[in-house]
């Protein structure tokens, strides 16, 4: 059995990360192996536990993600305080705990596996030297080079999505045994694949916070001729969405790029697109 513990969860986060959590555990299941969530809330009307698509998520109420730290190291502390205390109080429900990013909010985990003496794992969930989670951590004032140390040092494997992951876990001198490079996983059975059409439909699926580069899609995208008949459909919500409809309108691109929103499943949207975009 397997304990995930995530920043941020259903229904008041929608990620990718959150999808591949849910689809990891699901493929367990098949294989008879149990695995649930826990995660923090921030919203009271959020229940405290609930199932998504038959995975038991607990969450604690904290007033910011724990992730975060500075000013909002409060809720770091009392997130700390509820998931040490439920992960060793119910020690005997998990044989291993599994971190969904490693950031701030990966430390009592961490902590917890140390003194049950289980195994601990952590996915990472972005790279380079401006995003990836090490770096982050250590950017944190006054503790952010303690914390970054810790994790670094009590982390018994990672898994890496990509080859730049690996590559800045390297930079921390992390031994290759330790690596494990898995890319996120689709389901393709139900896929289906259209023939290209005249006019063309590009997409882009995820967040649109500051680190998915949007703006940029949108600047090379507004150089495209007009002649060509070519859409761009956005999917997702987040930070950047009203500076980035803002400079869809600046460049006079209202027209052919689109802002859809959320979507709860974007298997029609992707199978009317031509082109994904990251």
């Amino acid at each position: 059995s397997i304990a995930f513990v995530t920043p941020a969860f259903m229904p008041e986060s929608y990620g990718g990360a959150e999808k591949q959590t849910l689809r990891l555990i699901s493929n367990f299941k098949i294989d008879n192996v149990e695995a649930f969530i826990l995660a923090p809330r921030l919203k009271k009307e959020t229940p405290s536990e609930s199932f998504e698509r038959n995975v038991f998520v607990k969450r604690f109420k904290v007033n910011h993600l724990p992730n975060l730290g500075g000013k909002y190291i409060f809720s770091f502390v009392i997130w700390s305080i509820k998931l040490i205390y439920w992960l060793l109080k119910n020690s005997n429900k998990f044989d291993l705990i599994h971190v969904v990013h490693g950031r701030l909010h990966a430390i009592p985990a961490i902590f917890a596996a140390k003194i049950l003496k289980k195994p601990v794992l952590v996915k990472l969930g972005r790279g380079g030297k401006k995003h990836f989670d090490i770096n982050l951590v250590n950017s944190k004032k006054i503790l952010g080079p303690f914390y970054s140390k810790y994790i670094l040092k009590n982390v018994s494997g990672w898994i890496a999505n990509s080859k730049q992951i690996v590559a800045d876990l390297k930079s921390y001198k992390i031994k290759d045994e330790l690596i494990h490079k898995i890319y996120n996983g689709i389901n393709i059975k139900n896929i289906k694949v259209n023939k290209f059409r005249k006019n063309k439909t590009f997409i882009v699926v995820g967040r649109l916070d500051e680190e998915k580069l949007c703006d940029q899609i949108i600047n090379t995208f507004s150089k495209v001729p007009e002649n060509l008949n070519i859409k761009l459909v956005f999917l997702g919500d987040g930070s950047q969405r009203v500076s980035l409809e803002k400079l869809t309108s600046e460049l006079k691109q209202s027209h052919r790029i689109i802002f859809k929103g959320y979507v709860n499943d974007v298997n029609d949207q992707l199978i009317n697109a031509d082109f994904y975009l990251s």
